[in-house]
């Protein structure tokens, strides 16, 4: 009996152990099919792959893309490596994605302005860079920092670069992009960033500095926030635009036809007249104002509301009181 007992414990070890060689593993796909190295393992691909799941499949695609494999190529990886896996019949491919960081223009302009001030220019330059940079990734490891330029080429007249920039790829394989752009000189000038409208006094709220081309500003441009704030504009002006000193007035403190006081220093007398203004103005203005009693028009300059002082040591002042 005992004999018996030990023949059923070998027999039964036995089939264990050769089930345990001839085991498959229950597998199915994986639910989020991306990867972040530059290569694909089998484990990126399928679940429950045991021993197997570092071996590598193949290589990765570039950060930010895909690739695929077929219905036929996942059931060979399956054989092979002895998954259980019930292929779904409506599956006819699998796409798989290499993570990435996104490599935006903006980014492009930054390293391409870094590299401008390593070659020694030092003014504030805007960079226009030609063409379109999009659906460019890092790998998810690597920083804007293992991004170098293999050449880079400025023209005489700092107008102009070309380049030839080298992007990491996680890969032994390495990404080349040829660039080109131009390159403008800029100074921050104010500007208005809301819509003001005649009459309305600019506040500094009213102001933000741009950078703008040195190239396209002149004598009439207005730099210094001191020629806007506490002014109005002469027209309604949108925001984000440079203004030329035609644009800009003075609040209007005398309106046209109203009544000021006329004064005229003769010597040490301070003689006053009541005239009406021919003209508006703002505190400093020169304008046209009539005498009520002559009818004769002077200019005079604009002391405040409701005062001017004739520009003119004419006597028409003082005969007329």
């Amino acid at each position: 009996m005992r004999f018996h007992k030990n023949i059923s414990n070998f027999l039964l070890s036995s089939a264990l152990i050769a089930a345990a060689t001839t085991a498959t593993w229950a597998a199915d796909l994986q639910e989020r099919l991306v990867v972040d190295e530059g290569v694909i393992r089998l484990s990126d691909i399928f679940t429950d792959t045991g021993i197997h799941g570092d071996e590598i499949i193949m290589e990765a695609p570039a950060p930010g893309k895909r690739t695929q494999l077929s219905n036929y190529q996942l059931t060979k990886l399956a054989e092979k490596y002895e998954l259980d896996w019930n292929r779904p019949a409506y599956l006819k491919r699998i796409y798989i994605e290499r993570g990435g960081i996104p490599f935006k223009g903006k980014d492009l302009q930054q390293l391409v302005m870094n590299e401008i001030r390593n070659q020694g220019v030092e003014s504030e330059l805007n960079v226009r860079i030609h063409g379109r940079v999009r659906g460019m990734y890092l790998p998810t490891d690597a920083t804007f920092d293992d991004v170098y330029f293999e050449e880079f080429e400025i023209n005489d007249q700092r107008t102009r670069f070309t380049a030839n920039m080298i992007l990491p790829t996680g890969t032994k394989e390495r990404s080349e992009l040829r660039i080109s752009g131009a390159i403008e000189e800029v100074r921050l000038i104010p500007m208005l960033n809301s819509v003001v409208g005649p009459g309305e006094i600019i506040t500094a709220d009213h102001i933000s500095w741009v950078r703008y081309p040195v190239k396209r500003i002149n004598r009439n441009t207005i730099q210094s926030s001191k020629e806007l704030i506490g002014h109005t504009v002469r027209r309604a002006q949108q925001s984000g635009k440079a203004l030329i000193k035609n644009d800009i007035r003075v609040p209007v403190t005398v309106a046209r036809g109203s009544t000021v006081t006329m004064q005229i220093r003769a010597g040490k007398m301070l003689l006053t007249a009541e005239g009406r203004a021919l003209e508006e103005g703002g505190k400093g203005d020169v304008i046209r104002v009539m005498n009520e009693k002559s009818h004769t028009s002077v200019n005079a300059k604009i002391i405040h509301a409701g005062l001017v002082e004739v520009q003119s040591n004419s006597t028409k002042l003082v005969a007329s009181r």
